[in-house]
């Protein structure tokens, strides 16, 4: 029986799960773990369509607890501390590999590439970041080494002060900027605020990539996400005006995401390929 690997987007919103040159399936992904985990299995063999599922790539929201081998979506309030290394093991019997979504976006940006050093940046509902460096993602050394560098939740200073708050912390990219956010702030949606609100929102996420850029050196960003793609010709304006002056270096180079929508998701198929055939521990 041919074996194929399994990729899943886990989103706050949609649930997409796929097999590598074949059209992926998606769904709604219910507010409950019991509904979205049901929903995610059911996708997941329509998906295999009874073939054998050789690899699993996961790529969802953060944060991630490498060494305790579970996830903590932020933006799934029902997903805490979910042990989803060992559900989709025994589920499939091949062991996964797991990914905060951002950090598979970026991957799966570099390798599309072929570049080593890239950072991947997302502006939509929420914004957030991941970085691989010398071709492998980039992890804090802190608690083990089982989290990754949090682009959106830096704090930044100017616009008003977020008025929705996950992580807790205000003033951070996210809670300023971020789609719901925006929603909270304006009482509208992003794809329908006016052309002259945008200015200090595309500057904020410029200072946002300078000051990771300073502190990295990373020659490559990519700004992906619904909002992102839309308003990254305006965000690179901004980037190069606020670094024209810096004596040091030039600005950044910044791209718009090649996959768009999809960087997750296309993120975990290659998680996926990768960890063929890796049996369950």
């Amino acid at each position: 029986m041919r074996e194929v690997a399994l990729g899943i987007d886990l989103g706050g919103t949609k649930t997409l799960v796929g097999v590598a040159n074949e059209p992926s399936l998606s769904a709604p992904t219910a507010l409950s773990f019991e509904a979205s985990y049901q929903t995610l299995i059911e996708l997941c063999r329509e998906a295999l369509a009874g073939r054998t599922c050789a690899g699993i790539g996961v790529a969802i929201g953060g944060p991630i607890d490498h060494f305790h081998r579970t996830v903590s979506p932020l933006h799934q309030p029902e997903w805490r501390n979910v042990p989803l290394w060992d559900l989709l093991a025994q589920e499939f019997g091949v062991e996964p590999a797991i990914e905060v979504d951002t950090d598979a976006a970026a991957i799966a940006e570099a390798t599309e590439r072929s570049v080593s050093d890239l950072y991947y940046v997302t502006w939509s509902t929420g914004v957030g970041g991941g970085y691989v460096r010398e071709g492998a993602i980039h992890r804090s050394r802190a608690e083990g080494g089982s989290t990754h560098p949090e682009f959106g939740h830096q704090i930044v200073a100017g616009g008003n002060e977020g008025t929705v708050k996950g992580c807790g912390r205000a003033r951070c990219l996210e809670s300023v900027m971020g789609g719901r956010a925006i929603q909270e702030r304006y009482g509208q949606p992003a794809v329908e605020l006016p052309d002259y609100e945008w200015s200090s929102l595309d500057q904020i996420m410029a200072v946002g990539i300078i000051n990771v850029w300073t502190i990295t050196g990373c020659p490559l960003f990519v700004l992906g996400g619904s909002i992102g793609i839309a308003r990254w010709s305006s965000v690179q304006e901004e980037v190069a005006q606020l670094q024209a002056d810096c004596s040091l270096s030039s600005a950044p180079n910044l791209e718009p995401s090649t996959y768009g929508a999809t960087a997750s998701f296309e993120g975990a198929l290659r998680l996926a390929q990768a960890n063929f055939n890796t049996p369950s521990a």
